[in-house]
C-alpha cells in the first residue's frame, strides 16, 4: 500500500513540511530535484525542516543510487517513500 493512502494518519504524526515532501516525491528523487520541486534553495533549511524529520518519522528512506566516480565524491543520494 502506498504510504500516502493513510494520509490523515501520516499528517497527525509529521510536520506540514514533511507532508509537502511526501506529496512531492515521485519514485526515487535526488535532493536537488526535490528541493527544486518544492521551490527551495537553502540545503540546510531543506535538511532540517523536511529531510531529517521525514527520515526520523520513517516515512522516507535514503538510498545511494549513483555509482560513478563523480558521485562517489559528491555523495549522490536519492529519497524514496518508505
Amino acid at each position: 500500500m502506498h504510504p500516502l493512502a493513510n494520509i490523515p494518519e501520516v499528517i497527525e504524526q509529521v510536520t506540514p513540511q514533511v507532508v509537502q515532501l511526501l506529496q512531492a516525491i515521485e519514485g526515487e528523487m535526488g535532493r536537488a530535484e526535490l528541493m527544486a520541486h518544492l521551490g527551495l534553495r537553502d540545503r540546510m533549511h531543506f535538511s532540517h525542516h523536511y529531510l531529517i524529520p521525514a527520515l526520523e518519522a520513517d516515512v522516507i528512506e535514503m538510498t545511494k543510487v549513483c555509482q560513478t566516480i563523480v558521485s562517489a565524491r559528491t555523495g549522490c543520494e536519492s529519497m524514496v517513500l518508505a
